[in-house]
């Protein structure tokens, strides 16, 4: 990566403002998808996007992962990733991770 240059992100759920804010401080946002169809990514998208940063019970599947060939890890923002085709992301070598505890305050109350 050039100094200077912030990876890229596509979100592929619709997250709150503060969220998208986080985000955006820190990577290059390159896209928002409101729901995770690969007939949404543009070609702009699908060039610039390093991560997909999801959510479990929206996911990824196969045919989004080969949208976007240039993804190298899939976030999922909370605790599962149960829609995540995993064996597709083993298969493209993308990682998969999760962000336990990140909803944990919310769902005790």
């Amino acid at each position: 990566m050039q100094s200077g240059v912030r990876p890229g992100i596509l979100l592929g759920y619709t997250f709150t403002r503060a969220a998208r804010d986080a985000f955006g401080a820190a990577f290059d946002i390159v896209g928002a998808l409101p729901k995770p169809e690969p007939s949404l990514v543009t070609p702009d998208m699908a060039a610039r996007a390093r991560a997909l940063v999801t959510v479990g019970s929206m996911g990824a599947s196969d045919a989004l992962m080969a949208a976007l060939p240039h993804v190298s890890i899939i976030c999922c923002y909370g605790t599962g990733f149960e829609r995540i085709d995993l064996q597709a992301a083993r298969q493209r070598n993308v990682a998969v991770t999760h962000s336990p505890d990140v909803n944990a305050a919310d769902v005790a109350d």
